[in-house]
């Protein structure tokens, strides 16, 4: 099992990592934390991301790759104005985004919550102009007009 590597001098075995862990993977030993079930580890990081003295390490979700503590947190007035001034882009710039950019908000999307912390979400890219043509034609038609102009106009395509 090398799924998890703890620094058992930096672990304190507070058991917060046992507890957050929404596969129950992992208990406590008398070292510190266990995994368990290496294959039940659904690779969401909460064990590496909530462990105070950063102890913890997954290969999947590593510890490098942490942002540090403490983050500044949003106030509740700051988050619900922020998610009150999301509007859908449907105007598009005459240029496509880089592959670079592409790249970055697939790696955001990665974060977004999933049920049961699952991340069962796929992404398909299509760049191709034809392609997002014909993909367009095979849906069913009960899409109104604007969209389908919408997204003919498109530079890229990303489904999910």
């Amino acid at each position: 099992m090398d799924l998890l590597k703890v620094d058992y001098d930096k672990c304190i075995k507070c058991g917060i990592c046992v507890e957050a862990c929404p596969s129950c993977i992992l208990s406590m030993g008398e070292l510190g934390p266990e995994c368990n079930f290496d294959r039940g580890c659904m690779s969401c990081g909460h064990c590496v991301a909530i462990c105070p003295t950063a102890a913890m390490d997954n290969k999947y979700v590593p510890l490098e790759e942490q942002l540090p503590l403490p983050m500044p947190v949003l106030d509740a007035e700051t988050a619900y104005n922020f998610l009150r001034m999301r509007r859908s882009v449907r105007m598009f710039k005459p240029h496509p985004p880089t592959e670079s950019d592409v790249r970055k908000l697939l790696e955001v999307c990665r974060y977004a919550p999933t049920a049961g912390n699952s991340q069962g979400m796929y992404y398909i890219v299509i760049s191709d102009k034809k392609k997002s043509e014909l993909l367009l034609r095979l849906q069913h038609s009960g899409w109104n007009r604007k969209f389908q102009k919408e997204v003919l106009t498109a530079d890229i395509l990303l489904l999910y």
